[in-house]
């Protein structure tokens, strides 16, 4: 069998990591593994086809050379694809970005991948995608998260099955003394919706140290400011379980997350202390405050999940092997 993963070309967010994750792992375990870089015109030269009656079990998809050139993401194994023989036996393997691609390949087996759950409301609500596509014998559904898997019980897709990703981490690097910690960063990207500015400024007043709010910055500048930082607050809306949370753990953070999404629950691994609801976030700074001012304390509590990140590339090639297993079985 032949896998073909399906990535969006020149996307660098913790989804197109994830595939290329995934590329490399099953290239490792011996799969006929490929990735297609998906443009924009590739959705509406297959729509065209499928709407004239042309996209048959014969067809072959002319891809050509794509060069998906982003450094961090060399270090994966890929096999590039120039062009897709739709009459061998394929299993597609699709971003929930990409799920009406599920009705179009109806022949073919499909995994689609829930790395994002919030992102496939859209193609969902509008009627692109016919539930009954996705609940057909050949559409498995991976889940990146407990929140995915809550999320496809609640719609009856039943043929599911874990696969997560995983942080990139060796047991060689060497993160700066804890001794040295008096910072908090804070994700201030564009897609949290609180005054970001206001906990700032409260949470300086209270703990007389460096906030950092993390917005347009590299990914070495992120980690420098985690390294440093006794507390990383995220208040995001969490469509999966994302990285920046697992990266913060990693680098000995105590990590405060919103009730939101995937931050809702057992995703992350934290006690129920290190969560905020997003009806009570004017007790915020006050919460954080006392976990900065005993941090040796409340940095042991995070120990559990700091442990969960470690182990999550075993967890993923786990769940590779059992994905194939059970797709190859049919």
């Amino acid at each position: 069998m032949k896998i073909v993963i399906l990535i969006p070309l020149g996307s660098q967010t913790g989804g197109p990591e994830a595939q290329h994750q995934l590329s490399h792992e099953l290239i490792e375990q011996g799969h006929d593994a490929y990735v297609w870089y998906v443009v924009p015109s590739d959705i509406d030269g297959i729509k065209n086809l499928y709407t004239n009656g042309q996209l048959t079990s014969q067809t072959t998809l002319d891809i050509g050379e794509r060069i998906f050139d982003i450094e961090e993401y060399k270090k994966y194994k890929v096999n590039r694809l120039t062009n897709i023989n739709l009459s061998e036996e394929i299993c597609f393997i699709i971003p929930e970005v990409y799920i009406e691609f599920v009705k179009y390949f109806h022949s073919a087996k499909h995994v689609v991948w829930w790395l994002s759950v919030d992102n496939a409301f859209g193609y969902l609500a509008n009627g692109q995608v016919n539930l009954n596509h996705l609940r057909k014998s050949n559409c498995y559904h991976g889940y990146q998260s407990q929140y995915a898997n809550n999320f496809l019980s609640a719609i009856n897709l039943q043929q599911k099955f874990p696969l997560s990703d995983y942080t990139p981490f060796s047991n060689t690097d060497n993160f700066i003394n804890d001794n040295v910690r008096n910072a908090i960063s804070i994700n201030a990207g564009n897609k949290v919706i609180f005054d970001v500015e206001g906990i700032s400024k409260k949470l300086k007043e209270l703990c007389n140290c460096e906030i950092r709010l993390l917005k347009n910055m590299t990914r070495e500048q992120i980690y420098q400011s985690l390294e440093s930082s006794r507390i990383y607050i995220d208040l995001a809306h969490f469509p999966g379980k994302d990285r920046m949370p697992r990266e913060a753990l990693l680098r000995n953070c105590c990590v405060l997350v919103a009730n939101a999404g995937a931050g809702y629950g057992p995703d992350f691994g934290l006690p129920d202390e290190f969560h905020i609801d997003v009806n009570e976030i004017k007790t915020l700074p006050e919460l954080a405050a006392k976990i900065f001012k005993s941090y040796d304390f409340y940095s042991k509590l995070c120990l559990e999940a700091a442990n969960l990140v470690k182990r999550e590339r075993l967890v993923f090639s786990r769940e590779v092997s059992a994905m194939m297993s059970l797709i190859e079985r049919v």
